[in-house]
């Protein structure tokens, strides 16, 4: 409850009178796909991360900020497609750099992850002061989608378990132990059965066998991951990205077409 009531205490600074829009499929290119009512994957290019945009009568949930600041501002862009609405809350799967560099391209949202995120960005960050000055220097394009370029660190870390009711939205969020990295966390749509698992989940690629070990039970997917412990009826997850073959890793469950 008392985080609950920090989010909105932070997010009633930013609230303003909002309308919300719509764009046909058509319209969002190639690597948008619909996964369920209001909840979309901006698919990685190549091997890039994927990316969750969910929409809500009060605002956009952005899952990951995409694997560098020109994906970033792609997603935005994707969103703006999708809805008038801001974006109000974003939820880290990891704190690496390929998920939060874009933190600052929606500075109106609370950034949320699981405990340890904070430190391990801070942790990257010191150990590598240059970083975003190569970054810039690798095209033009690049310099201008970091320009206004500030670090972020989450605002709100979690211990095990959470739960957001964001504008008609359950979000669910759960961490992942000795998965990938200092601070995972997979994203539990339960009305629309849809999960995000960044790194738990690469199709076709990799998985790491601790979290098929102790947290997915009766899940059929790439890997023999089996279903995320209580998540007893996944449609849809979406992992870190696609393999060599260009599938996605949002990948349709039990019959379900996902996108």
């Amino acid at each position: 409850m008392r985080i609950m009531r920090m989010i909105s205490a932070m997010l009633a600074v930013v609230a303003s009178v909002m309308v919300t829009g719509s764009a046909l499929a058509q319209d969002l290119g190639p690597r948008v796909k619909k996964l369920a009512d209001g909840v979309y994957v901006h698919t990685g290019n190549g091997f890039d991360s994927n990316s969750g945009i969910i929409l809500t009568d009060e605002g956009v949930v952005v899952i990951d900020t995409g694997q560098n600041p020109i994906e970033s501002r792609d997603i935005m862009a994707t969103v703006k497609k999708l809805t008038s609405m801001p974006v109000r809350i974003v939820i880290d799967t990891e704190p690496h750099a390929d998920h939060t560099t874009g933190h600052f391209v929606f500075p109106q949202a609370v950034v949320i992850a699981a405990a340890g995120g904070g430190d391990s960005m801070r942790a990257a960050d010191r150990a590598a002061p240059n970083r975003i000055q190569t970054l810039a220097a690798t095209s033009p394009e690049m310099k201008a989608a970091l320009e206004g370029y500030r670090f972020i660190a989450p605002h709100i870390e979690y211990h095990d378990r959470m739960t957001i009711n964001f504008g008609g939205k359950t979000i669910e969020l759960i961490t992942m132990k000795g998965v990938h990295s200092e601070s995972d966390n997979a994203v539990w749509l339960p009305k629309e059965r849809v999960v995000f698992s960044a790194s738990a989940f690469v199709v076709n690629l990799r998985c790491h066998s601790d979290l098929v070990i102790n947290r997915w039970r009766n899940f059929r997917g790439p890997c023999d991951l089996y279903d995320i412990g209580r998540f007893h009826s996944v449609d849809t997850a979406v992992g870190h990205r696609i393999d060599q073959r260009g599938h996605t890793s949002s990948m349709p469950l039990r019959g379900a077409e996902g996108g």
